[in-house]
């Protein structure tokens, strides 16, 4: 290490007006270059006075005396790019001691990655700044000290500007200053400026206002609905967790299941955005849903007709467990509702079907009707009025005991009712609901016998 280890620029004019509380009034920390030694240059104002012995400690995260190679440009995966971290990083603490200066004896201690609490265990380089014997930091005047590059200490990573979302910004830019002077007040002070140094996301138009830069890796952290690793995006024909090249302007749609694409010889869960059933509108974040599809991600395949307005669209999760929906069964079932069996159950929420509406309770118990009154795919066509045959006077083809439902899965209780239309003796017309009764009948279900008399 050279022996010119710290430089005193000397004391500088007397500034006003930046923050009175803490021990310093202004503090900041100025640096050209990343990942490689350059002049690293700290500025302090303290508000209060500063003895012989007494000391300032610099705590730099981030920065090293170690060798780094040259930046990652390319996006990586969070996990592989902080394991390359871990591999350049592992060393022992190191202490270097230089007293150069005309103010301060300084220490230099060389941070040690702790492997239990990556990247934040990497925090705690630091700078111990001691005021020699027979000097003293008076309040209100600007003391600046330089870290000479030959000492090989470097920024490991760049440090963006305190604004916008400092507590967001990667961790190492947390660079804090503590003293023990007699009349401190104990606190622990953040940096107030520091240049950006890095690739920065100026190439990004700074994220256009929906996420926060990443300076060292020149990457835009989007916020959720603009590329946000949470969001699946789609950049062209490519399709990946938070691509490097976003720049945070386009909106990120919804995403779903895409219907029938199978992801591998078992499974057919592969997520898209807008489900695949859609076209993304990137100015508002909306899925234009393809012809049958809906929902916000277009994950839902559309009830025929949406029931032609006589009926519930429900997803197969809700119809297995409603008991009115056909086919009808001695009991409901689940299918999705139960977390074991989602994953199979992968189309839960993504097929729908119709519940017909009826003017009389459709079931199989007592005083139920096996068949509902509006019926077919979209709930379209009505059933004509019922009624027992008026000419088998020794049978009730509207008893529905012991009668196996359409579909074969129930069995209609004790008093359960069948549905006949126009009692069998007329024609339903199904678009209205009306009978056209043969000769002889009549009623609204055909169901009298009409008497004739001979002249």
């Amino acid at each position: 290490m050279a022996a010119a280890f710290l430089g005193l620029l000397g004391s500088l004019h007397t500034v006003q007006g930046y923050s009175t509380d803490g021990d310093f009034e202004f503090l900041a920390v100025y640096y050209t270059r990343l990942n490689e030694p350059d002049e690293i240059e700290i500025q302090m104002m303290p508000n209060i006075e500063i003895g012989a012995g007494e000391k300032i400690t610099v705590y730099m995260p981030g920065f090293s005396t170690m060798d780094r190679p040259s930046i990652i440009q390319d996006y990586v995966r969070p996990e592989t790019y902080f394991e390359l971290y871990k591999t350049q990083y592992q060393f022992g603490d190191s202490t270097f001691m230089h007293t150069m200066t005309t103010i301060f004896d300084a220490q230099w201690t060389e941070g040690k990655l702790d492997e239990s609490n990556f990247p934040e265990g990497y925090m705690n380089s630091t700078l111990e700044l001691r005021v020699k014997t027979g000097r003293v930091l008076t309040p209100k005047t600007l003391y600046k000290v330089t870290i000479y590059k030959e000492t090989g200490v470097q920024p490991l990573c760049g440090t963006a500007q305190l604004t916008g979302k400092p507590d967001e910004y990667f961790q190492w830019n947390f660079i804090r200053f503590t003293t023990n002077a007699a009349a401190s007040t104990g606190s622990s002070q953040k940096v107030m400026y520091t240049n950006q140094v890095g690739q920065a996301c100026h190439d990004r138009e700074d994220c256009n206002g929906h996420g926060y830069c990443e300076y060292c890796r020149g990457h835009c952290v989007c916020d959720e609905g603009y590329g946000n690793p949470t969001d699946l995006t789609q950049v062209g024909a490519q399709q990946s967790f938070n691509k490097a090249n976003l720049d945070c302007s386009e909106r990120i749609c919804p995403k779903g299941i895409a219907n029938y694409l199978p992801s591998s010889a078992t499974s057919a869960t592969e997520v898209h955005e807008c489900s695949n059933q859609g076209m993304c509108d990137r100015s508002s974040g909306e899925c234009k849903c393809f012809s049958g599809f809906e929902g916000a991600a277009c994950e839902k395949r559309k009830c025929p007709s949406g029931c032609s307005g006589h009926g519930r669209c429900l997803p197969i999760r809700e119809l297995a467990q409603t008991p009115e929906a056909l086919p009808l069964a001695s009991a409901t079932s689940e299918y999705g509702s139960h977390a074991d069996t989602l994953e199979l159950a992968w189309d839960h929420d993504v097929l729908q079907g119709c519940v017909c509406d009826s003017s009389w309770e459709v079931g199989l118990g007592d005083g139920q009707v096996q068949d509902p009154e509006w019926f077919g795919p979209d709930c379209s066509l009505r059933r004509c009025p019922s009624g027992d045959d008026p000419l088998t006077k020794s049978i009730d083809e509207t008893d529905c005991s012991g009668k196996t439902a359409r579909g074969g899965r129930g069995v209609g209780a004790t008093g359960n009712r069948c549905h006949l239309d126009c009692s069998g003796r007329g024609l339903c017309d199904h678009k209205t609901g009306l009978c056209a009764c043969f000769a002889g009948f009549s009623g609204d279900n055909c169901g009298t016998v009409l008497e004739f008399t001979r002249k």
